[in-house]
């Protein structure tokens, strides 16, 4: 629910390891899980690039 995907789009399905949850509202998103989404071909570009702020983390600062 937190995930700001389009209006154009929907999860229909996490997998995680071997177990296929149908998402609800309540539904969080884990590490390693993969995601089956329907969208419309518009909004394809902007899920891609949800998901790649989520493969990129934001670098930690180095430390002395």
């Amino acid at each position: 629910m937190d995930i700001p995907f389009p209006q154009e789009s929907v999860v229909g399905g996490i997998i995680r390891g071997d177990d296929v949850i149908i998402p609800g509202g309540d539904t969080v998103a884990e590490t390693g899980d993969h995601m089956l989404v329907f969208a419309k071909r518009e909004v394809l570009e902007e899920i891609a690039h949800l998901f790649a702020e989520v493969a990129s983390p934001v670098p930690e600062e180095p430390t002395a």
